[in-house]
């Protein structure tokens, strides 16, 4: 039979485990668990994953490239989670699943190959790597990162390559993807809304097909409105939207029509 251990306290018994209970109640209310603890949980119950903080410098090799990051500063993560917790809840249970996505761990001065990244997503290690630093950028952009990089995971999840003909045949006739890569890449602009461009919502896109889809899908996510717009005057933009959304009930029948819905009714500021 198993034993129990009593203190004598009072003059009555206590068992060893009712003290430690009590204590714990003791220490909770004194030092109550941080909101972004509580978010962090609440996230990880949701889609049995975990989410984690960097805890130490890390540095890992995933496909020939080296990823690199640091501990974040408790403030930084603090105004960032909330904004990540908004976005990441609007995707059903079975989407997350089905991309075999395992853990998401936030971080600070996130890098790979020494070149700065928000968002790094491993293929390698089921992991994407978040600098909660990008919180200091433009809240919308620092939200349709989100789902710019998630997609990458859920594109590649699909059918193990990035290459994808059937997209590149809705692009303007003669366009090839990549012609002006390094100077887009190192502008600071390449992001940034571009109404006069057509079939392609901005320079970023025209880099990679895969560029290309994951910021049709990002945009809709977070600008799904100004999308619509621009799809009304723009048919290959059009095409693009209804073949993403196409894509995306195709990979999980969850994210329908309501999932959309839902992305255009969560409330975003600027600021």
């Amino acid at each position: 039979m198993r034993q129990s251990l009593y203190l004598i306290s009072t003059g009555r018994l206590t068992t060893i485990p009712y003290l430690i209970t009590v204590l714990a109640s003791v220490a909770n209310a004194a030092f109550p668990a941080r909101l972004s603890d509580l978010t962090r949980s609440s996230l990880s119950n949701k889609y049995a994953m975990r989410f984690d903080v960097a805890r130490d410098e890390f540095s890992i090799s995933c496909g020939g490239s080296q990823i690199h990051g640091d501990v974040p500063k408790q403030s930084a993560l603090d105004s960032y989670i909330n904004v990540f917790a908004s976005e990441w809840n609007l995707y059903p249970r079975r989407l997350v699943a089905q991309s075999e996505l395992k853990r998401v761990v936030f971080c600070s001065h996130l890098t790979l190959d020494d070149q700065p990244r928000l968002i790094q997503p491993t293929f390698d290690y089921d992991t994407l790597y978040v600098d909660v630093e990008c919180a200091q950028y433009d809240n919308i952009y620092c939200r349709k990162i989100i789902h710019h990089e998630f997609f990458h995971i859920i594109d590649f999840q699909d059918d193990g390559i990035l290459a994808d003909s059937t997209w590149e045949s809705l692009n303007p006739e003669g366009f090839r993807y990549g012609v002006s890569r390094e100077s887009i890449q190192s502008s600071r602009f390449a992001s940034v809304w571009n109404p006069k461009l057509r079939g392609f919502l901005n320079n970023y896109s025209t880099i990679a097909v895969e560029e290309d889809k994951a910021e049709i899908f990002a945009h809709l996510m977070v600008c799904g409105p100004a999308v619509a717009a621009r799809a009304r005057t723009d048919k290959v933009i059009r095409s693009k939207c209804d073949r993403i959304k196409a894509l995306i009930r195709s990979f999980c029948s969850e994210a329908d029509e309501q999932f959309w819905q839902a992305a255009e009714a969560l409330k975003r500021t600027r600021d």
